[in-house]
């Protein structure tokens, strides 16, 4: 009697059409997973190289930074205001050296630049006199 009691019910589970149903919902939610497990990944992955990428751009910015502390010391701001304009303490003589290639080299870059570099002491008297002509 118990055998004939659900015959529908073990009829529904038998039908291949719930085998279909079941395994199409399975198909698309595997589907679904998937899709969100590959882009959890990539996710991942990007932020792992903007962490990487990160970490470059500090150190970086730690080396610009001990550079610019021993450019501001006072030695080489005095090194590169020697270099460039030429000062000199009390009681130093300046001597310039030049030679053929040097001077070669620079009426190179004076006529690709097309103006002709003005001297130091026609800098410094621009700078006081006011003839600006750069």
């Amino acid at each position: 009697m118990k055998q004939n009691q659900y015959p529908k019910v073990k009829k529904y589970f038998t039908s291949p059409r719930l085998l279909v149903i079941l395994t199409s919902v399975f198909v698309v939610v595997f589907i679904g997973l998937s899709k969100e497990i590959i882009k959890q990944y990539q996710i991942k992955k990007s932020v792992d190289q903007l962490n990487e990428q990160a970490q470059i751009l500090e150190s970086e910015n730690k080396k610009l930074a001990k550079l610019l502390d021993l450019l501001n010391t006072g030695f080489n701001q005095e090194k590169e205001s020697r270099m460039k304009l030429g000062l000199q303490k009390p009681g130093e003589k300046l001597v310039i050296l030049s030679s053929l290639t040097n001077n070669t080299f620079l009426n190179q870059q004076q006529s690709i630049n097309g103006k002709e570099e003005k001297g130091i002491l026609s800098k410094w008297w621009s700078m006081f006199f006011g003839n600006n002509k750069d």
